[in-house]
């Protein structure tokens, strides 16, 4: 099984998975964050839209594949994935956007997408933007709710896939208060995909 961590940076993604990992003793969880924000910078592709897009996808579709395969008895946690690669895309304009929202499509009606927990994270209305300090290049690009109404949109044209039961899909949408409670809440609900 994957599980698809999403949302709009600020919203708490990582701090929920870390949160969890710190108390969680289980081996049937395995995390990966891909450092692409470093690796872009390194390797200076941060301005070119179309190869950072498959720059991107290419390590995304090749964990789908290894989550299905090599990890298929593990439930393998996602920090970002093949939504935030498409939301980005369109965001930062990268490729036009129907040629990309028919490419997507295209992912989500294969076999890579299956078995796959989209959990969307996001924050608490009340909650509004704080500073981060410097986490990574894409810093000066960072817009909550704008990024946040480009994931809205792709979930609404994509629900069909998402929760396609057939395939073991199913979506769920986590509301981060950012407080202890959330994180006993989001520990539960992970914990709950292997206590079925």
């Amino acid at each position: 099984m994957i599980v698809l961590c999403e949302g709009p940076r600020g919203a708490g993604k990582s701090h929920l998975i870390d949160n969890f990992f710190a108390q969680n003793n289980d081996d049937r969880f395995m995390y990966y964050k891909w450092d692409f924000a470093s690796l872009v910078e390194t390797l200076g592709l941060e301005e070119k839209g179309e190869v950072i897009h498959y720059f991107s996808l290419a390590n995304i579709l090749t964990i789908l594949e290894m989550g299905n395969t090599i990890f298929k008895d593990k439930v393998l946690i996602l920090d970002r994935s093949i939504f935030s690669a498409y939301v980005w895309a369109l965001y930062r304009k990268r490729l036009i956007r129907h040629e990309l929202i028919t490419e997507f499509m295209k992912i989500l009606d294969s076999q890579l997408y299956s078995n796959c927990k989209l959990v969307y994270i996001t924050r608490d209305d009340g909650i509004s933007d704080f500073n981060r300090g410097n986490k990574d290049i894409f810093d000066k690009y960072e817009n909550y709710n704008l990024e946040k109404q480009e994931f809205d949109k792709l979930f609404s044209m994509f629900s069909e896939y998402i929760d396609k039961r057939e395939a073991g899909n199913s979506n769920i949408i986590f509301n981060n208060m950012f407080n202890t409670k959330s994180q006993y809440e989001f520990n539960k609900l992970l914990g709950s995909f292997v206590d079925k």
